[in-house]
């Protein structure tokens, strides 16, 4: 599997892939995401392909959305389907961090914070992608 990654702006987007987080995914994906926010301040989860997700999975967003706080970010999740969404408003995620549909309104988000004085800008801006992390190859 491959998280997929853009920039927009100063804002990393990562795309989790794969229709399950369960324990074992979970440990991957912790393993690859986890240098990848170390870096940053701002950052968009696309849950948008995963169907299921078990309490690790839950884990390590809890401590992805934990470790961007310490360090004066966030992180925003989206396009979650609704069976994701039901057990992120039964675990209250929303108290955790912001919940989109989509990727550019948690993108704007930022944006509005940013620019609270002025108007949002569109949300059809380019995306370049920047690169995909390969996770959980066995060999």
């Amino acid at each position: 599997m491959k998280l997929g990654l853009e920039r927009v702006d100063d804002i990393l987007v990562v795309t989790v892939p794969g229709r399950t987080l369960d324990l074992v995914q979970s440990s991957e994906l912790k393993r690859a995401i986890y240098p990848l926010l170390a870096e940053e301040t701002k950052a968009v989860l696309d849950l948008s392909k995963l169907d299921f997700i078990d309490s690790s999975g839950l884990g390590v967003f809890v401590a992805c959305a934990k470790m961007l706080k310490e360090d004066g970010g966030d992180l925003k999740i989206c396009g979650m389907t609704k069976q994701v969404r039901s057990l992120f408003k039964l675990v209250k995620m929303h108290a955790i961090c912001e919940l989109f549909d989509t990727t550019n309104e948690a993108i704007e988000s930022f944006k509005r914070v940013e620019n609270s004085d002025r108007p949002a800008r569109s949300a059809t801006r380019p995306r370049t992608t920047v690169r995909e992390v390969e996770f959980g190859k066995r060999d």
